[in-house]
């Protein structure tokens, strides 16, 4: 639904069930010879928090045009059974996020099963000046077909 202006990379991350962040960094970090500035990154869920915690640690190659982060975790105070492991959970100083991508856009859902409200609550302390969209329901964890709220923020402030 993004039309022609965009170019999507989607990279499927490893083991996805058993997750690792140093896994996900080495991964994440091959693709850097395909990406070019101005690059939109956009997260779901545990890969929203991955490029939270990455960017926080590290300096992206590219300039970013946009940071699009849906229902990332913050930290093990997660909804139902799991848990936020394997070097996952967000810690320390993310002001190194809105200087590399001052168009960085949050979203959650009030009815999110898996990440809860306090986790919106928690990056919006850490990061006041990013952009914050809550949904009364979107599928619970986002578990929608069609997200177009999503595509028109991310063609409005990028393009």
């Amino acid at each position: 639904q993004l039309g022609d202006a965009f170019e999507i990379i989607r990279p499927r991350m490893p083991r996805s069930e058993n997750a690792s962040y140093d896994e996900w960094a080495i991964h994440f970090e091959r693709h850097f010879p395909f990406f070019r500035d101005n690059i939109v990154l956009l997260g779901n869920s545990l890969g929203a928090g991955f490029l939270v915690k990455w960017l926080a640690k590290n300096t992206f190659p590219k300039r970013i045009a946009g940071l699009f982060l849906v229902a990332p975790p913050y930290d093990n105070s997660l909804g139902g059974d799991e848990d936020l492991t394997n070097g996952f959970v967000i810690r320390g100083d993310l002001s190194l996020v809105l200087k590399q991508s001052p168009n960085t856009h949050f979203f959650f859902s009030e009815n999110d099963e898996c990440v809860p409200m306090a986790h919106a609550e928690m990056f919006q302390k850490k990061l006041a000046h990013a952009n914050f969209h809550i949904y009364p329901d979107k599928g619970g964890h986002f578990r929608v077909k069609e997200f177009p709220e999503l595509v028109t923020i991310i063609t409005d402030t990028t393009l």
